[in-house]
């Protein structure tokens, strides 16, 4: 137990250490205006990703199991798609921010 809780520590500080800082950087903005960019981009990601839970989700629970179409199984349990979700939440982030003329840049130390 104490082998792998030193491994699990030094993989944690090498991850740390490993990182390397990026920013959203466009030629003729400012940090305000990427953070007002990023902080919209976010949030229309996350609207995005309820549309789309709603949507897998259809029909709605009080209909009729006999009139619901074949290929409808019932709700997933959240941890089926989370991980994807989130994935699909950062590429929806990282869309709008390249629409809008950013690309994340390399800070300097």
């Amino acid at each position: 137990m104490g082998k792998v809780l030193v491994l699990m520590l030094a993989g944690a500080v090498l991850a740390a250490c490993a990182t390397t800082p990026v920013a959203w950087m466009k030629p003729d903005g400012t940090s305000q205006l990427a953070s007002a960019d990023l902080a919209e981009c976010r949030r229309l990601a996350a609207d995005e990703m309820w549309r789309l839970g709603w949507e897998r989700s259809w029909p709605p629970r009080f209909y009729d199991p006999r009139f619901m179409p074949p290929y409808y199984r019932g709700p997933r349990p959240f941890w089926v798609d989370f991980p994807l979700s989130v994935e699909r939440e950062r590429a929806l982030v990282d869309f709008c921010m390249h629409s809008k003329g950013y690309r994340l840049e390399r800070l300097p130390y």
